[in-house]
């Protein structure tokens, strides 16, 4: 989770949004498996099931689970920059967001008093500083700037989370599999090697590359050759996702500079997973 948890943290997506998703996953599987077994999926036996409790179970499934999607747009931040964009008392005659105070205090034109609106148990100081770190907010002198119309992620990130979203779930999906399920095991394999030089990771990136584009022309030709077959019978109902991934990154010496020597915990050398 920690990649992950990095990311939410760069966009923006705070804990309590996280919380929210996690939630309404928890309470949509728990409704499956319930109803996988051929009975009625109840609020009690769901809360029985995640934890949670009946009220919010209630919620989550009233309310419809589409409404949880993890999205940036739904961060503190997001919040504050909407009112921002459409509260009048920080809008000029022109309808244009105004620079607001920094100061202490609670005016009219305050940034304290916009984060006030939106939550008041947020510390207005903290939300700055953490709307400055996303690019969202300049602060000149003592008035603090709105430098986006809206608070949404860099174009094209949306398309970037979709697919790392559906190449994600269908990597853990088949390695659950595999932990959970006394049928065949699925494929889902690695090797790893610790001790390369940096130019020698940056060779064998290229050869992965290469040979992946050679796997994916042969197994797209024979995808649609097969595809064409099982329409005209009838047969389809089956999908399948078949990907690969290349990581590397600098192991750390005791000192925190770069190296390319063994991290604790984990052996050396050219490894088979």
């Amino acid at each position: 989770m920690r990649p992950v948890i990095r990311l939410m943290m760069r966009r923006g997506i705070v804990l309590q949004t996280f919380q929210q998703l996690v939630k309404s996953v928890y309470t949509e599987e728990a409704e499956k498996e319930i109803a996988a077994t051929g009975g009625p999926a109840t609020d009690l036996q769901i809360s029985l099931m995640t934890g949670l409790h009946r009220k919010e179970v209630k919620r989550f499934r009233d309310e419809g689970y589409e409404n949880f999607i993890l999205s940036p747009t739904l961060s503190t931040g997001a919040d504050v920059v909407t009112m921002w964009l459409t509260d009048r008392r920080f809008l000029s005659a022109r309808r244009e967001p105004r620079g607001l105070s920094t100061r202490k205090g609670d005016t009219v034109d305050s940034f304290a008093t916009l984060v006030r609106a939106v939550d008041p148990e947020l510390r207005p100081t903290a939300v700055l500083a953490e709307m400055i770190r996303l690019g969202v907010v300049t602060v000149e002198g003592e008035r603090a700037r709105l430098v986006v119309d809206a608070f949404v992620p860099q174009k094209g990130f949306d398309d970037k989370v979709q697919y790392l979203a559906e190449n994600g779930h269908d990597h853990l999906a088949a390695a659950a599999h595999n932990l959970d399920s006394d049928d065949a095991p699925m494929l889902e394999q690695s090797i790893s090697a610790t001790e390369l030089s940096s130019d020698s990771a940056d060779e064998l990136e290229r050869m992965a590359r290469s040979l992946w584009k050679l796997i994916m022309q042969q197994l797209i030709e024979r995808a649609i050759e097969l595809e064409g077959r099982d329409k005209s019978q009838g047969s389809t109902g089956t999908r399948i996702n078949f990907g690969a991934y290349f990581y590397k990154e600098s192991i750390p010496k005791p000192d925190g500079s770069p190296d390319t020597r063994k991290r604790t915990g984990r052996t050396t050398g050219v490894k088979r997973n």
